[in-house]
């Protein structure tokens, strides 16, 4: 029992911005992280930089994680897979993927360059099908997938991938690790500002007594902007009354003099 009650007096202080809380979990994690973000290594984003930037959306998100509905392992990859393939957009669909019948002869170091060699989407359609378990409908979702061709050649290739799934699982699972030292990405992922950003709904009590700091700067600077709006509105009165001549001190006397000369007159 004491496991994992340190686990969720760690997540509670990492979800309020704990430094040490947060290292904690990050040293402990970060190899469970970099086995999945090795699925997702690319040429253009490593399996370390993927596994970083999962670490800051998942202390960003920490707030959210409810023990009681699954595990954190669970929420943490649910994490990894989504920052992992957000911003992919699947506007054409091309028949990039060779006979999947040729897998069950592939080294992992040649597993890793046939993932390469896939389109960025069609890399992510493929782990989504074969190793996260994702339907169709899910797969379209997440990649936003337009257009009545594109959703028929997505389940095209679905299909095809499916009955080669226990391979590709194996032949995934088998992928080295191949990230950086924890020491050093820890520096890397330090250099962002805390997290997470103070928003309302903060589940955890201690989270709801964090104020931004900026909330007190701008307390003032709506006073001042109140007392500003309010001396405008009284200048403008009191210089409305002055024109309508409705304001004793500031109405000037034309017709009495005008009496006064017509009886010197006379």
């Amino acid at each position: 029992m004491n496991a994992p009650l340190k686990l969720n007096a760690a997540l509670k202080r990492a979800a309020v911005g704990d430094r040490t809380a947060q290292e904690l979990l990050f040293h402990q994690y970060y190899p469970f992280a970099g086995e999945i973000a090795a699925r997702y290594d690319r040429p253009e984003r490593s399996a370390s930089v993927l596994a970083v930037q999962s670490f800051r959306e998942l202390f960003r998100q920490l707030k959210t994680f409810d023990p009681n509905t699954g595990s954190f392992k669970t929420f943490f990859k649910r994490i990894i897979v989504d920052t992992a393939t957000r911003g992919l957009s699947i506007v054409y669909i091309p028949t990039v993927l060779p006979s999947m019948a040729a897998w069950s002869s592939l080294r992992p170091d040649q597993v890793l360059v046939r993932l390469h060699d896939l389109p960025p989407a069609v890399h992510a359609i493929l782990l989504l099908t074969a190793v996260e378990g994702f339907t169709d409908e899910e797969i379209i979702d997440r990649l936003k997938v337009s257009g009545d061709k594109n959703r028929r050649e997505l389940k095209q290739l679905t299909a095809y991938i499916r009955p080669y799934e226990t391979v590709i699982r194996q032949k995934i699972s088998s992928l080295p690790g191949q990230i950086s030292p924890a020491d050093e990405q820890w520096e890397q992922l330090k250099l962002f500002p805390p997290l997470p950003d103070s928003h309302a709904g903060i589940g955890s009590v201690e989270a709801a007594t964090i104020q931004p700091q900026h909330e007190k700067p701008l307390e003032v600077e709506r006073q001042w902007t109140g007392w500003a709006f309010l001396i405008f509105l009284i200048a403008a009165s009191l210089l409305m009354l002055f024109w309508s001549g409705l304001f004793e001190g500031t109405r000037v006397p034309i017709k009495k003099p005008a009496k006064s000369y017509e009886r010197l007159e006379r």
